[in-house]
């Protein structure tokens, strides 16, 4: 471990889970809890698009845009509004600027209300539409 509590984290491309990494994992750098942030709103993204992320791309093409922070996933404008406002500040660029855990939790509590509110057909369809829009949306 280095000094203020940052590691290194060694990359195994034959393992499947370098998809969830960001970039200062993909290019070596100093990590700290932040690298599991990032990698917490791909996994929130997961859970929200039920897609696989960079689907039918190849993993060079993933290590290389990911790591040149020219590569993202796309968020689909039938997302609740709360849980984008979080997967983007997860994804942020500079590692100081995700939040903690303790903050994603009290943001997933405020950003349930809304999803809470949906009436269950009316959540349904944009689940549905939700495919299409994110074909749309995707970019590379």
């Amino acid at each position: 471990m280095a000094p203020g509590g940052h590691s290194y984290i060694n990359l195994d491309l034959r393992c499947p889970f370098f998809i969830i990494l960001f970039s200062e994992v993909i290019r070596n750098e100093l990590c700290n809890e932040k690298v599991d942030i990032w990698s917490f709103g791909v996994v929130l993204w997961e859970l929200l698009t039920c897609e696989v992320p960079y689907k039918n791309v190849d993993s060079s093409a993933i290590i290389w845009g990911v790591g040149s922070n020219s590569l993202g996933l796309p968020i689909p404008s039938t997302c609740p509004e709360g849980y984008k406002l979080l997967i983007r500040q997860c994804w942020s660029i500079k590692p100081r600027n995700r939040p903690s855990f303790k903050n994603i939790l009290v943001h997933l509590e405020i950003a349930a209300v809304e999803v809470l509110s949906f009436q269950t057909q009316d959540y349904q369809k944009t689940q549905v539409n939700q495919d299409q829009v994110f074909q749309a949306e995707l970019r590379f």
